[in-house]
């Protein structure tokens, strides 16, 4: 690219007062700066998808816990023991508390 470039860059008018040198470096310093901010906006937007990937897995996980107490809860009903019923139907209302504040149950 810069070989195409070149025969411009040569016949190309300079101000007084500006060296080639300098030009040249700042234009290397201005295409290091946009390559820099292109990696940063790169990294960033990876951070927010796996932040993202991350609680979508954490409400998952959520759910999974929700249903297999509720499953343990309603298992407990069937039980010969008084006891164990009684705590099948104190989860069982715990549930329905939760359903107010938890996402998962709505």
């Amino acid at each position: 690219m810069w070989a195409l470039m070149l025969p411009t860059l040569r016949n190309a008018r300079t101000l007084p007062g500006v060296d080639s040198t300098l030009t040249a470096a700042a234009i290397g310093v201005g295409g290091t700066v946009i390559i820099g901010v292109a990696g940063f906006w790169a990294s960033v937007r990876n951070t927010n998808k796996t932040a993202a990937l991350t609680l979508r897995a954490l409400e998952l996980t959520e759910q999974g816990q929700v249903t297999d107490r509720y499953t343990k809860a309603v298992g407990q009903l069937g039980d010969e023991s008084s006891p164990v019923r009684v705590g099948g139907i104190y989860a069982l209302r715990g549930f329905g508390s939760l359903a107010d504040c938890c996402h998962c149950l709505k």
